[in-house]
């Protein structure tokens, strides 16, 4: 356990807070193992990696943060997540008005599309840093193809 623990440090630093190491894949299949779940209430808001698998379960999400600074960090990143899927129409089906409107998210919001796809896919931002295989980093991306 240490020596996953230390690897981890190198590979991605230190989180910030341990329970940030849970992926949002693990985050999406716990919201999944828990019958008629309809909101998750987070005393520790984290990196939003349970707001983010909250969001991709469909189940509301209210999270304690640290201080007003920790609130508006948290905001701004879900914001820019939310671009980010909007104008690459991750996990929908895209018509060609939907296209439309994604173009105008990327002409607009282009910047903050780019922070949220890099929030978003974070492992590989990582392994294309360091050169390495992302299957060799530990997490995972925050968007997979399987949904709840």
């Amino acid at each position: 356990m240490a020596d996953e623990v230390e690897l981890f440090r190198q590979q991605r630093g230190v989180p910030f807070t341990w329970h940030e190491t849970k992926s949002v894949q693990l985050l999406m299949q716990t919201f999944r193992d828990i019958p008629d779940i309809t909101h998750v209430f987070d005393l520790g808001a984290g990196t939003a990696a349970a707001a983010i698998a909250a969001w991709r379960c469909g189940i509301s999400y209210e999270g304690i943060c640290y201080n007003k600074a920790h609130k508006d960090w948290l905001d701004n990143v879900m914001d820019n997540c939310m671009y980010a899927v909007v104008a690459e129409g991750i996990g929908t089906k895209v018509s060609n008005k939907d296209k439309e409107f994604q173009g105008k998210v990327r002409h607009f919001f282009g910047p903050q599309v780019d922070e949220g796809m890099r929030v978003l896919h974070a492992k590989k931002q990582v392994a294309i840093a360091e050169d390495v295989d992302p299957d060799q980093l530990p997490g995972d991306d925050h968007l997979e193809d399987n949904d709840c």
